[in-house]
């Protein structure tokens, strides 16, 4: 019993290190001013989605739509740099 107690404290200590690199790949490398705020509406089905995900990866819904958003907008401005 000792053991699969240790090994699930082991999972989860494992599981909070994964968490964190995946946070740090996602955080912006420099300090941000975050003083700006968007309301995005979402039918319940997906806004369900996206929190048991957020809740299942350790992040918060903020960060994961930040991040997507952010991606967007280096592919549009990747995209437009092509146009040029």
């Amino acid at each position: 019993m000792k053991k699969t107690k240790q090994r699930a404290r082991e999972i989860t200590q494992a599981q909070k290190q994964k968490r964190q690199e995946k946070a740090e790949e996602v955080l912006p490398s420099r300090p941000v001013c975050l003083d700006r705020k968007v309301t995005v509406r979402l039918d319940v089905d997906r806004f369900d989605q996206l929190e048991d995900y957020a809740r299942r990866e350790g992040f918060t819904v903020s960060l994961i739509v930040r991040h997507l958003l952010c991606r967007f907008l280096e592919d549009q401005r990747r995209l437009e740099g092509r146009r040029s």
